[in-house]
């Protein structure tokens, strides 16, 4: 064997063993359904069951009306994005947004929506799940509480039909510095709102952490009550930007295993040898 195909060779093989061992790590990705960690929600996938996508634009072949759909964002959403989603709540679906303030806004100002999506917290340091950054909210809606990370600070309308709200013993943390100053606002404010849009209806929950692991159990209630009697669709489509992420995913939902991904990666060296061989 020439010292280059060697060479070669012996790139290739680093390269996937490299890429299978980053493979069978834990995922770390927040908000990922195969992380197992607080960060993620693998726990409402199994819990509800529910179907996983990559591309937003296959919820066009689910029906709407039977479905819940859960999109969870912490970058802005799209012009197309939101063309898609709007289009969906449009003909009578049912959507769970959360996420980031700036996907929350990007959404709002797409839908032209009646809301002031700021990037301020709310904490409380009276009615909380542990800590100030853990405010706890109330839901007449579904009659429960349910356990906050650092929500969002979202202006509404008075006819705004909120579905939590925090105690009036929260606040919100204008400069940021993480505790309650004269000149903050104290009172209770809006965790999530439930809003009618065409034939159906968008849920924006304020915040995401409230879907995670961490978070499941304390939140159950309120999340049954959001899913009701519907199916559960979680949006993941985002996770095409990380290669390694997206390859746990589709191995999981195909329930591929090791060995076979072994297998698979093997075949791969060896094309690819034959492959450069023959240059």
């Amino acid at each position: 064997m020439k010292v280059s195909n060697l060479l070669l060779v012996s790139l290739l093989i680093g390269v996937m063993v490299g890429l299978v061992i980053m493979f069978t790590l834990p995922s770390t990705t927040s908000y990922s359904v195969v992380n197992y960690g607080d960060n993620g929600i693998s726990k409402l996938r199994e819990s509800y069951e529910a179907l996983v996508i990559t591309d937003l634009s296959t919820l066009r072949d689910i029906s709407p009306r039977d479905t819940v759909y859960l999109i969870i964002r912490l970058d802005n959403v799209t012009s197309s994005e939101a063309e898609i989603i709007l289009r969906l709540v449009n003909e009578g679906g049912y959507v769970i947004f959360s996420g980031g303030w700036g996907a929350i806004e990007s959404l709002s100002h797409y839908a032209k929506l009646n809301l002031t999506v700021t990037s301020s917290v709310i904490y409380d340091m009276i009615y909380n799940g542990g800590d100030r950054f853990h405010p706890l909210g109330f839901s007449n809606h579904c009659n429960c509480t349910l356990t906050t990370y650092t929500p969002y600070y979202v202006v509404t309308d008075k006819n705004t039909d909120v579905v939590a709200y925090s105690s009036n013993f929260s606040y919100v943390d204008l400069n940021g510095n993480g505790y309650m100053d004269i000149e903050e606002p104290l009172g209770s404010f809006p965790l999530g709102i439930s809003l009618s849009y065409g034939g159906g209806r968008l849920i924006l929950v304020f915040s995401p952490q409230v879907f995670t692991n961490e978070l499941f159990e304390a939140n159950k209630d309120f999340i049954d009550c959001l899913v009701s009697d519907r199916g559960l669709v979680i949006d993941q489509s985002w996770v095409k930007k990380d290669f390694i992420e997206y390859l746990r995913l589709v191995t999981t939902t195909y329930e591929v295993t090791y060995p076979a991904l072994i297998l698979l990666v093997s075949l791969l060296c060896v094309v690819a040898y034959y492959v450069f061989k023959e240059r």
